[in-house]
């Protein structure tokens, strides 16, 4: 019997971003140009953090890693079931017909979820993947943003790839990443929030590359401490803004 011509995944938000206790939906897509064997179709949802680190003693490394699963969720669609045909008699096999096939599903997410990130030294991730017992597999990322009111701001004031935002001068700031000393990178859904909320942020430009600096300390270490497990001991961000003349 034949290959699948398609196996994909569609969600049906297209921004593919989900609030935490919102309902993710969408359909496994299966196309087929003739009869194919396919016994069962599972679904797989799963958040996961996982940070990396590297312990100095001496001249010597060692390389330090952990992961926490928030949250794990395997279903069987039973999709195929519908289609099950009795060879000889006895043995019993379920053979999808020639076509395209649209499996849909639909999922509440857990609403303690923290926010989807991004970093240098570690990462939140949420994934959907389908699987088919032929072997074959996609897999689909997702953002989750908590329901805060800071988180919700952030996410609303995204536009783009990226995101901008006016400002008071003939220029507007792109985001194009937020970095800092210790390498961890800020989800850039959070970094219009952090600068709304935090008067004692100062953009100033260096050279061509704006740069930032932080007077709270707390924010460092509050992010130093969940990602890495120490405190910061420098106080500059990297390569946040890059300006862009308004048209």
């Amino acid at each position: 019997m034949g290959k699948l011509e398609r196996f994909d995944i569609e969600l049906n938000n297209p921004e593919e971003a989900y609030f935490a206790g919102q309902e993710i939906s969408g359909k496994i897509i299966i196309e087929v140009p003739e009869p194919k064997k396919v016994n069962e179709i599972l679904l797989e949802l799963k958040g996961r953090a996982r940070t990396y680190w590297t312990k100095h003693s001496g001249k010597s490394r060692k390389h330090c890693s952990h992961s926490e699963p928030y949250f794990l969720e395997q279903f069987n669609t039973a999709y195929t079931h519908k289609f099950t045909v009795t060879r000889d008699g006895k043995e019993k096999e379920r053979i999808l017909p020639a076509g395209v096939h649209e499996v849909p599903f639909s999922y509440t997410l857990p609403k303690s979820l923290p926010t989807s990130f991004e970093g240098e030294f570690g990462h939140i991730r949420y994934t959907c993947r389908a699987l088919s017992t032929t072997g074959y597999t996609v897999k689909r990322s997702a953002d989750v943003v908590k329901r805060s009111r800071k988180a919700i701001m952030n996410f609303l004031s995204r536009q783009e790839e990226y995101g901008t935002k006016e400002s008071t001068s003939n220029r507007t700031t792109s985001i194009v990443g937020i970095r800092r000393t210790c390498g961890i990178d800020a989800s850039k859904t959070t970094v219009w929030g952090i600068l709304d909320k935090c008067p004692n942020i100062v953009r100033s430009r260096m050279k061509k590359c704006p740069q930032l600096t932080q007077g709270d300390k707390h924010e460092r270490l509050r992010w130093a401490r969940i990602f890495m497990g120490c405190d910061w001991g420098k106080t500059q961000l990297l390569r946040v803004f890059k300006n862009k003349p308004i048209n």
